[in-house]
């Protein structure tokens, strides 16, 4: 507000009340300076208005002068007037369904498939077409305003119901309609025939086809990427900040051309935003972040900010440049970390941290520079952190030359005291560059400076040598954890594990840390003993609600590690109170951990909640309301945007899929104790401590009377505990070597989206089939000859050894669609039934259940299967037509009495890089 009120006085100054406006005044001599002063309503009153008005805005935008007009503005004979968006959509799908040929690209289809959902569901919608005119362009654009705010909750209830519908609705958005070929619009437009600006040109060549492209994109990546991924940056790391970007390029279902386009911006942004920054531009905020936004802006399409070569290799550890002055050591510290791909610059040696330290190991995050003075208690600063790290610190120190130095005679005693106290420090390597090195006038200079002086050159091949002789574990680990409530079992789950029982190899180690034994803030705790143990499997025996999720996520980017949230079986969307707010726990869930808390003997739990604690069973109901209106889905889509790739293990919880329902009175104690939970949360009116008092006795008396019907809901802890071992064993099993960077890869390069199975244990099973059903034996019977044969070999008759369900093919679906569905089901197992055997002479195949779980997507393929064998000039994408075949009598259908589970991995198949 004030510095709307300065603009205000501003423009006061320039133009008071009382000045005298000359209309006549000629536009050609009107200067900037008094634009303001220009009295539209007089002008309108002339009858060369629009030619006034045009002199008038081409004298102050100069060559960005541009001219709308509305189509409402526009003569009838217009063939902008005759446009119809709508039949203009539909005729896009239409043009797109008929053929086989890639007509039009994927956000032409979706703004397409937008407008038409809009059009079926009868949405109020505002179609205002402008022409918009420059000096040297035209373009067509469409401003679409949805008018009514019940719209919203209809076409989002549609998307959900039908899983269709297209893009995200907002308020108000604007499409261009372009020429296929690229061309000027204008000329484009202007040439048509009126009935063709209606209709998809019917031509081999689509000269004429109009397409849709959205414009707000670079809009929605300024503010949601740029703006609201500040935080993410600054806290959490430039790996953390781009799996954010990439996340939500996923979630708004763009093209894999426009992820290309992208995903350079966002790291050059990040570099950017951790680089020192220009000072005559307020500091970088959410709220005043678009200064810096369009600077960065300017100096990435300079070639500045670019992405570095993924053979580029980029120092690690804590570089210290000591000098007389800080301002001469500025591009100095630019140079550097230009040529050693450092990954930030601090210029106050008091804000670096131990844990900065032992982040700038990594070589995921790069390493770090600090400039300082040679006088103050720099070096004292340092020596506390090379108590522990002195192998991850290197000192710079630049000659001061002859002079003073902030009132100090460089030769004098004192200074060459303050020197020897820099040299005394304990470090990795302690260097020297001559004065001239921080005397160059900008950054690009001292890069060309540090590539030609000879001593430059031996200090940078000294620090590349040593931290390539250092390099550090790049193993990525892998964080265990709970987004449960108290009672939930997840201590029972993580008892007497060890790293053996785990399988855990290349040299991870186990790491247990309970939350109720940690000392200290939790998180910060566990990122410095991950840092100290890099790629460990560490499990965090602590519930971690929604509100915590951030936290797991930044300890992820900090260790380089990968996020496993466990859930528990049976999760189903509930709704509890007055408002009927949804909780993604059922009643009985709750129900379950109440028991098992006040099973606790008193003063036996080392969170000091069990039986003896007065509110016990509400500090359960507290945890529920935690995560109050987070459907199950919602809950699972939240928990896969924390850490890198989050995965999920699902242990059994309930004996039973469908449960029965609770006592009467046991359901109404539960909904009454969530809802005074939630009128406390939501400050509807106070509530107190004997009302809290009451409740817990009362939910207390009602577990107690209800105890054998809740002991019979759940599986036994042992099961349990079993399966998660088996689950979180076959996880470490299948941890990569390397992170992959946040990007999608090239072009086509996911072939598919599977669930694979191992060779040895399918045919182990179809051994078993074969001693059921003489069908089966009979048929691989005959082929016993074809076991050595390659599968690749089409010429032969052979088995298919890389055994596998395909779950999304890149031809029915886009890179960037399966990279969101699939990127965090990646080394994750799932169980499958297989039902039946189907086979003909060319080709046989496994017939698959897959389990009705919303977790995991559903294939897009209708007939699930895993093809186990394919004679010579037949292939495996063949045996989706068996069911047909059945039906025609051309293939063979055994059904099993007792169908066989299967364990897979999901995986992403890549098409080789030409």
């Amino acid at each position: 507000m004030k510095e709307l009120c300065a603009i205000s006085n501003q423009l006061l100054e320039l133009v008071p009340p009382s000045a005298t406006v000359d209309v006549q005044q000629s536009t050609e001599n009107l200067g900037i300076d008094a634009i303001q002063q220009v009295d539209l309503r007089a002008m309108a009153e002339m009858d060369d208005f629009e030619k006034q008005l045009d002199d008038v805005l081409q004298t102050f935008h100069g060559p960005n002068y541009r001219r709308i007009q509305s189509s409402r503005d526009l003569d009838s004979a217009s063939p902008l007037k005759c446009i119809d968006v709508v039949r203009l959509a539909n005729e896009i799908i239409l043009a797109s369904s008929s053929t086989s040929e890639c007509i039009y690209d994927r956000e032409t289809l979706d703004i397409a498939r937008l407008i038409r959902t809009l059009d079926q569901l009868q949405i109020n919608v505002s179609y205002n077409l402008l022409d918009e005119e420059t000096l040297d362009d035209e373009r067509l654009l469409c401003i679409l305003r949805i008018n009514n705010d019940s719209s919203f909750v209809k076409y989002n209830n549609f998307v959900k119901r039908e899983g269709s519908g297209g893009l995200m609705l907002f308020r108000g958005f604007c499409i261009e309609l372009v020429p296929s070929n690229d061309s000027n619009v204008a000329n484009e437009h202007k040439d048509m025939e009126v009935g063709a600006s209606l209709h998809v040109v019917e031509s081999t060549q689509y000269e004429e086809k109009l397409m849709l492209k959205m414009k707000f994109l670079p809009y929605m990546v300024r503010t949601f990427i740029c703006r609201n991924g500040l935080p993410i940056l600054m806290n959490d790391g430039i790996p953390s900040f781009e799996n954010y970007a990439m996340n939500q390029l996923a979630k708004w279902n763009v093209s894999d051309e426009a992820v290309r386009k992208w995903m350079p911006f966002f790291q050059g942004w990040s570099k950017y935003c951790t680089s020192p920054l220009d000072a005559s531009l307020p500091p970088l905020t959410e709220k005043k972040y678009l200064h810096h936004y369009y600077r960065f802006d300017e100096l990435f399409t300079s070639g500045r900010f670019q992405v570095i070569p993924e053979m580029a290799s980029s120092f690690h550890g804590l570089i210290v440049i000591v000098g007389p002055s800080k301002d001469d050591l500025r591009a100095l510290s630019l140079g550097l970390s230009s040529e050693l791909h450092c990954s930030k610059i601090v210029d106050d040696i008091r804000q670096i941290s131990e844990k900065m330290v032992m982040l700038s190991k990594q070589r995921s995050r790069g390493g770090l520079i600090c400039i300082t003075e040679i006088e103050g208690r720099g070096a004292t600063c340092l020596r506390r952190l090379a108590k522990k790290h002195h192998e991850a610190i290197f000192i710079i120190i630049v000659q001061g030359g002859n002079g003073i130095s902030g009132g100090i005679n460089n030769n004098s005693p004192k200074f060459d005291g303050m020197i020897k106290s820099w040299k005394n420090t304990k470090c990795n390597m302690m260097l020297e560059l001559p004065r001239e090195s921080a005397m160059q006038l900008d950054g690009d200079a001292t890069i060309e400076y540090l590539r030609s002086n000879d001593t430059a050159k031996e200090v940078l091949a000294k620090l590349k040598a040593c931290s390539e002789s250092q390099q550090p574990d790049e193993h990525p680990g892998l964080i265990v954890y709970f987004p449960l409530i108290p009672g939930c079992g997840k201590s029972s789950l993580c008892r007497d594990i060890t790293a053996e029982a785990l399988g855990i190899g290349n040299g991870r180690k186990l790491v247990q840390m309970e939350g109720d034994q940690i000392k200290g803030k939790f998180y910060d705790v566990v990122a410095k003993e991950l840092l100290s143990k890099p790629s460990s499997v560490a499990i965090l025996d602590k519930n971690v609600p929604p509100s915590s999720f951030p936290s797991v996520h930044k300890l992820c980017a900090e260790s380089n590690s990968i996020a496993l949230y466990v859930l528990p079986t049976g999760m189903a969307d509930t709704c509890v109170g007055e408002s009927m707010d949804v909780y993604p726990f059922t009643l009985q869930f709750l129900a379950v951990c109440m028991a098992r808390i006040l099973n606790r003997k008193p003063g036996t739990h080392a969170g000091k909640l069990d039986a003896a604690v007065e509110d016990a069973c509400m500090v359960v109901v507290k945890f529920y309301c935690f995560y109050r209106n987070l459907t199950a889905s919602r809950l699972k889509e939240k928990l896969r945007d924390v850490g890198y790739q989050g995965k999920v293990i699902f242990v059994p919880f309930f004996r039973d899929e469908i449960l029965p329902d609770l006592p009467t009175e046991l359901k109404q104690a539960l909904e009454d104790a969530v809802t005074l939970q939630t009128r406390d949360d939501k400050k509807i009116c106070k509530v107190d401590k004997k009302d809290w008092t009451s409740m817990d006795k009362r939910l207390r008396s009602s577990i107690m009377d209800n105890r054998s019907y809740i002991d019979s809901l759940t599986v036994p802890l042992e099961g349990s505990r079993s399966m998660f071992t088996t689950e979180l064993s076959n996880v470490i099993i299948s941890l990569p070597d390397k992170l992959q960077p946040v990007t999608l890869h090239p072009a086509g390069s996911i072939q598919i989206a599977s669930l694979d199975f191992d060779f040895g244990l399918v045919h182990a099973e179809i051994e078993k089939l074969r001693q059921i059903y003489p069908d089966i034996d009979q048929y691989f019977s005959q082929r016993e000859a074809n076991k050595n044969n390659d599968q690749d070999d089409e010429s032969k008759d052979r088995y298919i050894t890389s055994v596998h369900c395909t779950f999304a093919h890149a031809s029915q679906v886009s890179q960037t669609s399966m990279f969101a569905s699939f990127q965090h089901l990646i080394g994750s197992t799932a169980e499958m039934k297989a039902t039946a055997f189907l086979f003909n002479e060319k080709i046989a195949a496994l017939e698959l259940e897959v389990p009705n779980d919303d977790s995991i997507p559903r294939p897009n393929n209708a007939f699930p299967h895993v093809t186990i064998w394919c004679s010579e000039n037949s292939q495996a994408y063949e045996s989706n037509d068996l069911p047909e075949m059945v039906k025609c009598n051309k293939a063979t259908r055994v059904e099993f009495g007792e169908h066989v589970a299967m364990r897979g991995v999901f995986s992403f198949w890549y098409n080789p890089i030409v």
